[in-house]
């Protein structure tokens, strides 16, 4: 939002008209504020906030190694 203040003006805009001065948006809000989630699931998006991990649908040779399937490191645990 430092690069773009016109998505944070715009981001404010929503939330003024639909929440109003005079309390904090909430869970129940969300419905009425699509610009404000867009902005939210975009940031999610780019950024996760932890790391996933890979996550393998088949065995896998790699080298004369073996990444089995089942194996924790690649199921994120």
């Amino acid at each position: 939002m430092l690069q773009h203040p016109e998505v944070q003006e715009r981001a404010q805009a929503e939330i003024d008209a639909v929440v109003g001065t005079h309390r904090l948006p909430n869970f129940d809000d969300r419905p009425n504020l699509p610009y404000v989630e867009a902005i939210l699931l975009e940031t999610l998006r780019m950024y996760a906030v932890a790391p996933l991990g890979k996550c393998l649908v088949n065995n896998v040779c790699i080298n004369a190694h073996v990444c089995l399937r089942s194996s924790p490191r690649y199921h994120g645990r």
